[in-house]
């Protein structure tokens, strides 16, 4: 999954320059998920563009991920980055660059592993 979460990390480094900063770009696989991974992203923009977001991020998934990796993937959640979940990640990783989390609870959200793309509070 890691070789998914690098090609995120381009994701996350070209929708940035465009739009702004995330607070939060994460590749998630939450316990109940079922082997699926979600894409998790916070940023204190989000809101006012959040189709066009996911819409961008979708698109720029199926251009770099190979076909069996975009199957490995669930669904594009977007957050506001005052979210609970969002603040404790942030606690994790304050600055920009990948981390790996195994086996975690966060507020009831049970997270089996987790790439923290870009982690940053703002």
């Amino acid at each position: 999954m890691s070789v998914v979460a690098e090609k995120l990390r381009q994701i996350e480094i070209e929708i940035s320059a465009d739009k702004g900063d995330f607070n939060l770009f994460a590749l998630i696989e939450r316990e109940d998920s079922l082997g699926k991974w979600d894409i998790v992203v916070a940023a204190n923009w989000v809101d006012s563009k959040r189709k066009e977001l996911i819409n961008n991020i979708a698109q720029k998934v199926r251009e770099k991920l190979s076909e069996d990796e975009q199957l490995m993937l669930s669904r594009i959640v977007t957050l506001p980055a005052s979210d609970a979940l969002v603040r404790n990640l942030n606690l994790i990783s304050g600055e920009p660059g990948m981390v790996k989390l195994s086996n975690n609870n966060f507020n009831g959200i049970i997270i089996k592993e987790a790439y923290l793309i870009t982690s940053k509070s703002k």
